[in-house]
């Protein structure tokens, strides 16, 4: 069968339970990615460490450690606790400690700061349990309605998606910082990392901090004015401030409960995901198998017929009904195509034009994107009706006409047909019996 990325790509987007663990994964892909886009300004600009390098590092060599023990902790707790109760749990506490410190100002500081990271280590551990466990279960609702174990599919498309988000969220703190009216290194020649001459820890508007070396730590002071005064390198407007604030503490676990809030509508129960596992190698084996969300029986052979129509959407379908149907389909694809191609085009000559602007690139990255995998859609679809045109051309047509013989062999019994209609029996007769044959002890 030609084209089958296609088909396989269709099917993988129609799997409902895929869709949930799409939205699942993007959620809280882009949760983790808001407070790690901005961690080297929160701990510069919000706790106004001046050697920010070294505070990271410490930072993360605890969060390492806490890693490793929560993710023997959940291990066991999974055991005896449903995993997204736990996930629900977690973030519910990272939310309110997140709270306390983003609306206590005098609460920032260096503990707050590392206890607020292990709750998002926690919570984040705890969300890639379950868009693990979602993803198997996409797997199994897969194969039990296709009859194929297709994982590296499902993994490729959620990877491609986490990279995606995680790209676009880490870029999108950044430009709303300059918006915000953020000043490079606080608008100092040097200091804060930044190499400054000897005997000087900053040079900036109107405070020179001379001092022995340029060392950063504490047995390093400045000699003129108060030796315990916060580096102006580390100053931000308060709008820059009360921006990395919010990213850094609020929104992380608030994303996350929107992703927990997902959850609950998820179809899949501990019993029906057991049910599920049991249907689908029941299927790999040629039994008898039946759809534990719908309770319906699935069917172990697959229509060929089916397959190939399965990417189209209801307007080509119904496109595809009618006599010139393989045409219109390819005029109405190509009229797509093209109306989409002209509009990345402008859109990709106005970025060009206005590259400098970040935030309008910004703007316009994800409507781009979507244009292109628009476009790329539309010619594949293209691709996969021009290679079986005939194939498709001949069997809908004779399911339309088959269809429309069906009505009139209903109305049989209380009219005579005419002659047109005896011929025209006649014809499909002939016609399905030399291109599929009928099983005439079935009839």
């Amino acid at each position: 069968m030609r084209s089958t990325f296609v088909i396989a790509l269709k099917e993988v987007m129609s799997n409902q339970i895929f869709r949930f663990a799409i939205v699942t994964h993007g959620i809280s892909t882009a949760a983790h990615a808001l407070p790690n886009s901005l961690k080297n300004h929160a701990v510069k600009n919000v706790l106004y460490a001046e050697n920010a390098a070294q505070v990271i590092a410490s930072l993360h060599l605890i969060t390492e450690i806490v890693n490793l023990l929560s993710n023997l902790i959940l291990t066991l707790a999974v055991r005896r606790f449903p995993l997204h109760l736990l996930f629900v749990i977690s973030n519910a506490v990272s939310f309110l400690y997140a709270s306390h410190v983003y609306f206590d100002i005098q609460a920032v500081g260096y503990t707050h700061y590392l206890v607020n990271s292990v709750f998002i280590t926690v919570a984040h551990l705890t969300g890639g349990m379950v868009k693990r466990q979602m993803l198997t279960d996409s797997i199994f609702y897969d194969a039990l309605h296709s009859g194929q174990m297709r994982g590296g599919l499902y993994g490729s498309i959620e990877g491609s998606l986490h990279t995606m988000v995680s790209m676009s969220t880490r870029a999108f703190p950044t430009v709303l910082l300059v918006r915000m009216g953020y000043v490079n290194n606080g608008a100092c020649q040097c200091g804060c990392g930044a190499p400054c001459p000897a005997h000087h820890r900053w040079i900036c508007p109107g405070d020179v901090g001379y001092a022995c070396s340029t060392s950063l730590s504490k047995s390093n002071p400045p000699f003129f004015g108060d030796p315990k005064r916060t580096a102006p390198c580390t100053w931000q407007p308060e709008s820059v401030i009360r921006t990395i604030r919010m990213s850094t503490f609020l929104l992380n676990p608030l994303v996350n409960l929107m992703a927990a809030l997902v959850m609950f509508f998820y179809p899949l129960s501990d019993r029906n995901r057991h049910e599920l596992a049991v249907q689908a190698v029941a299927r790999q084996q040629g039994n008898a198998s039946f759809d534990p969300l719908t309770l319906k029986p699935v069917s172990s052979k697959n229509r060929e017929h089916d397959l190939l129509l399965r990417p189209f959407s209801q307007c080509e379908l119904s496109l595809l009904q009618s006599r010139r149907g393989v045409f219109l389909a390819v005029r109405k694809l190509i009229c797509e195509a093209t109306s989409v191609s002209v509009i990345v085009t402008a859109l990709a000559w106005l970025m060009i034009l206005w590259w400098r602007n970040r935030g309008f690139i910004m703007a316009c990255l994800p409507i781009f994107v979507s244009l292109v995998g628009w476009l790329v859609w539309s010619i594949l679809k293209l691709l996969h009706l021009w290679g079986n045109a005939h194939v498709l051309r001949i069997k809908t047509y004779m399911e339309n006409i088959e269809s429309t013989f069906a009505v009139y062999q209903r109305n049989s019994s209380s009219s005579k047909l005419s002659k047109a209609e005896v011929k025209l029996r006649y014809w499909i007769t002939r016609k399905s019996r030399a291109c599929w044959p009928i099983n005439d002890s079935s009839a």
